[in-house]
């Protein structure tokens, strides 16, 4: 359900979302739909769920493997950690 209120919250404030889809959990299959994202010239590419730390952390390390600068990682807020924020291209 987060994608739908995801999109919805960004609908509401004039934003088209495109939906990829679910990745498995492979680096491959996460790339892939980075690279669709790119490709459709995103705006704000947001990835829900599949974040995690240490060797488990597939989302941090597709986005710099995909040259994303990375501003901020690992806040201490909660719920919500770990929050990433980075450019990748003209993404952000």
């Amino acid at each position: 359900s987060n994608a739908y209120g995801v999109a919805a919250a960004a609908q509401s404030v004039g934003a088209r979302a495109l939906d990829l889809g679910i990745a498995a959990d492979r680096k491959e299959a996460i790339a892939a739909l980075v690279r669709k994202a790119v490709e459709a010239s995103a705006d704000v590419i947001v990835t829900l769920g599949g974040a995690s730390v240490g060797d488990h952390d597939l989302i941090h390390d597709v986005l710099t493997g995909e040259g994303m600068t990375l501003d901020f990682w690992k806040i201490a807020m909660r719920p919500g950690k770990p929050l990433m924020f980075g450019r990748l291209g003209p993404a952000r």
